[in-house]
């Protein structure tokens, strides 16, 4: 302790992958994209998909980890992925898994607890 303050030397190492640039082979852009697709007409959702096709792999994963309507535990799931790749096949699961729940009265999706 030094003036009743904690003093730590942290270890960063296993985040020393997020300094680097991200790996766009390791991303299924085509799965993802049709799952997307999927996803997005299941909740009657018509996006821009010339937006959508200009993303780069990186920046297309971490947009649609924000803005798809994912449950909270779903979204750390996205946050907890160590590695680009990893978060893109969660995006992939949750995007397949969103698209084949079943429908309520109104047409809208319904969550199944």
């Amino acid at each position: 302790m030094r003036r009743g303050n904690r003093r730590v030397i942290g270890d960063f190492s296993r985040y020393r992958s997020d300094l680097g640039d991200p790996d766009d082979t390791a991303i299924d852009r085509d799965g993802l994209i049709d799952a997307l697709r999927g996803y997005f007409s299941h909740r009657g959702v018509e996006p821009n998909w010339d937006a959508i096709n200009r993303l780069a792999d990186d920046s297309l994963v971490v947009t649609l980890a924000m803005v798809c309507p994912f449950e909270p535990i779903e979204k750390q799931a996205l946050l907890e992925a160590p590695t680009e790749a990893e978060r893109a096949d969660t995006l992939l699961a949750l995007l397949r898994m969103g698209a084949a729940e079943p429908s309520g009265p109104s047409g809208a999706p319904t969550r199944v607890s």
